[in-house]
């Protein structure tokens, strides 16, 4: 189940699939960006899924925010998390449909 939050002007969820996880944060812009900025936060604990393929990242995020008319400006993720592009996209939607809602503030 993810959980939900904010950190500055970022809308963030923490997703947690068995041995998957992820982190990832969001601001959002009302138009198109061109090359949104990326964020890696350091590790948080041991694991060690590999590395995170930055243009994979943006590709995955991007992509699912157009879907739902949004636009990403900046992107968080955690160094060490899982690099299942699938997973980020599918957290960027549930963002976007957060923000969508006005929950995105909550």
């Amino acid at each position: 189940m993810p959980q939900f939050g904010r950190k500055g002007d970022l809308v963030t969820v923490a997703y947690i699939t068995g041995p998957r996880h992820l982190w990832l944060g969001l601001k959002f812009s009302l138009k198109p960006v061109e090359k949104p900025t990326v964020v890696k936060q350091p590790p948080i604990g041991t694991c060690a899924h590999g590395p995170i393929d930055e243009r994979l990242l943006v590709e995955a995020v991007v992509a699912a925010c157009h879907e739902l008319g949004s636009h990403a400006e900046r992107i968080e993720s955690v160094e060490n998390d899982s690099p299942v592009y699938s997973l980020y996209a599918h957290c960027a939607r549930l963002l976007v449909e957060r923000a969508v809602k006005g929950e995105a503030s909550q």
